[in-house]
């Protein structure tokens, strides 16, 4: 869960409100703060893959942060897979992601053999 490392990284004055203070602004109006946080962790997670998982791996890493991404937006209307954004699809349904884990497990197969 992204949230748990958003919140601390966020200022003060636009962390949700809680007993210790925070943000009294509509969604919207914190919503660049959290975007902007989301995407320096997207950066980190995408430094700790390449580092973790070494050469040859790049374009599954690259998958991989992707559906990181799109999952865990922090606008909901921009959540989910593009593809299930577009007409009538579940935005938050998981089969293109399953189905594209599956692929790169049996490249990384393939690869490894």
């Amino acid at each position: 869960m992204l949230t748990p490392e958003i919140i601390p990284r966020l200022r003060p004055e636009v962390r949700p409100l809680n007993a210790a203070g925070g943000s009294q602004d509509s969604f919207q109006k914190a919503l660049p703060y959290w975007q902007n946080v989301f995407s320096d962790l997207i950066d980190v997670m995408t430094a700790s893959a390449a580092s973790q998982f070494g050469p040859g791996v790049e374009e599954e890493i690259k998958k991989l942060v992707q559906m990181v991404r799109e999952l865990c937006e922090p606008d909901p209307l921009q959540r989910g897979h593009p593809k299930n954004r577009q007409g009538n699809q579940n935005r938050y349904g998981l089969e293109r992601y399953i189905s594209t884990l599956n692929f790169m497990r049996q490249r990384l197969l393939v690869k490894a053999a």
